[in-house]
């Protein structure tokens, strides 16, 4: 394995078609690529076929590009780590083969042909952009130039396979579709050359019209079977719970989530069980298969919904609780630590206890359990005593005052053990302060009327009017009683 040329040297013409190299670069991916020289240098420019089958034309001077190595195509140097490396084989198109190569470099001679006079570079169209395009397909490139397909032939690309399939493709055998969409129907036979695929054992993830479908490398014969078994391992059901049925889908109106069959005609839809349920996350796993979700992570999915029938009053606050504990990196039982420290409480305090027991609680709720702990009623109330407690130390931690108890926690308890509506208590208190009102007004005119008789006034005359307060008042008193008098 010779290495041809650096960063700080122009690539050497020694470069052939057919010859392969590994090409390193300094920034982005800079794992060893591995490439097939399909033309001879035109200047700095090399025509390379890569890994995906796609043709490019790389700059072989680019300061960016740290080395060029040549080696066989098959035996990797013992310099360079495997690891490092992306060789044809680790592509979903498999190792390349000569005739793969031949190929290319001859539909490359149709779509780019070169200079008609030696000696004198071909005029080449203009580039619109910083960088080059790369030439996605030589096919594509001489139907741009419309040329007709007789004139080149076709790329041979192999259908890829599962790895540890060694053996010749069988008739009947290949990709069929697991879950599909459209055309692409659930047990129907697929091509996957030249499509964007991941290959997992003998299941394949690849792209169509926008969407990924996932397929299954079996024989026409075991279609049925593989599809089912797969189903069935899907379904993380136990296999004795679809012995004897053959189709193991129902019918989604079959299926709680679906309409009520008995349900008369026009009645609503019961609404999905994710409507039903607001507080649950999807459910993570960690790689040994248990559950646990990084507060901080949770967070993040975390949306308050709002509620008409929340039954706590006050602001809601676990939001925003979790978000600053997100954002200083930290759990509810750090902070339970952080506070022990910064509060001055003792550790044998009550309140100790428990703050220490509802941050845990919260804890589990939030990475074990996996709640939407800010749609949640209880985790509410469970950080309305965690606030609370912290308020009432705050600045005392010896002689805590628990003044606004009833506003923190959003519910006012009683004393003496007795249940009464809040909305009761607000009737009430309505009802006595018009009553009172009404008192009052009844005192003053009983007051009004013992002071008019003590004055030597009838109870029979009615009391005279108050007198006339302002210029204008008095005016329009004396007008009045010469009005008075006139009549009279």
């Amino acid at each position: 394995m010779t290495s041809l040329a650096s960063s700080s040297s122009t690539a050497p013409m020694s470069l052939l078609p057919h010859d392969h190299v590994l090409l390193q670069y300094r920034t982005g991916d800079t794992r060893w690529r591995h490439a097939v020289i399909l033309e001879k240098a035109d200047g700095v420019f090399h025509r390379v076929f890569t890994p995906a089958r796609v043709v490019r034309r790389v700059d072989f001077s680019d300061p960016q590009l740290a080395h060029i190595v040549a080696f066989d195509g098959t035996n990797l140097s013992k310099k360079i780590d495997r690891k490092r490396a992306f060789l044809d084989v680790d592509s979903a198109k498999g190792k390349f083969s000569k005739r793969e190569i031949d190929t290319a470099i001859r539909a490359l001679a149709v779509a780019d042909p070169p200079s008609p006079i030696p000696g004198v570079p071909r005029m080449r169209r203009p580039i619109i952009g910083k960088q080059p395009p790369p030439i996605a397909d030589a096919l594509a490139d001489a139907a741009e130039k419309e040329l007709p397909i007789a004139e080149h032939e076709t790329i041979a690309i192999a259908e890829p396979k599962p790895l540890e399939h060694v053996s010749a493709v069988s008739d009947g055998e290949g990709w069929y579709v697991f879950w599909g969409h459209g055309a692409a129907v659930a047990g129907s036979i697929v091509k996957l050359a030249g499509t964007p695929v991941a290959i997992l054992g003998d299941f394949a993830l690849f792209k169509k019209g926008g969407r990924v479908l996932g397929a299954v490398w079996c024989k026409a014969e075991e279609v049925f079977d593989k599809l089912r078994d797969l189903r069935i391992r899907a379904s993380g059901l136990p296999t004795s719970r679809f012995e004897g049925l053959d189709e193991i889908y129902a019918d989604k109106d079959d299926t709680p989530r679906g309409r009520d069959k008995n349900a008369a005609a026009g009645a609503p839809k019961l609404p999905d069980a994710d409507d039903l349920d607001m507080r649950i996350l999807p459910v993570k796993l960690e790689k040994d298969l248990r559950r646990f979700r990084r507060l901080q992570d949770a967070e993040q999915e975390m949306f308050e919904e709002p509620l008409d029938d929340w039954p706590l009053d006050g602001e809601r606050t676990l939001a925003h609780a979790m978000r600053e504990l997100r954002r200083e990196d930290r759990s509810w039982l750090q902070h339970h630590e952080h506070w022990m420290k910064v509060s001055g409480v003792r550790n044998n305090d009550r309140s100790a206890h428990e703050h220490f027991s509802i941050c845990t609680a919260l804890h589990w709720l939030t990475c074990y359990d996996q709640y939407n702990v800010v749609n949640s009623a209880g985790c509410e109330a469970l950080n309305a005593r965690r606030e609370l407690i912290e308020f009432a130390h705050e600045g005392r931690p010896e002689a805590p005052r628990w003044d606004g108890a009833e506003e923190f926690l959003g519910r006012r308890g009683s004393a003496t053990g007795t249940l009464i509506d809040p909305r009761k208590l607000a009737y009430v208190a309505a009802r006595q302060a018009q009553k009172a009102k009404i008192l009052e007004a009844t005192a003053k005119a009983r007051e009004a009327n013992a002071a008019w008789l003590r004055r030597g006034g009838s109870p029979d005359d009615p009391q005279p009017a108050a007198p006339p307060k302002g210029p204008k008042g008095a005016a329009k008193a004396a007008a009045a009683a010469a009005k008075a008098a006139g009549t009279a």
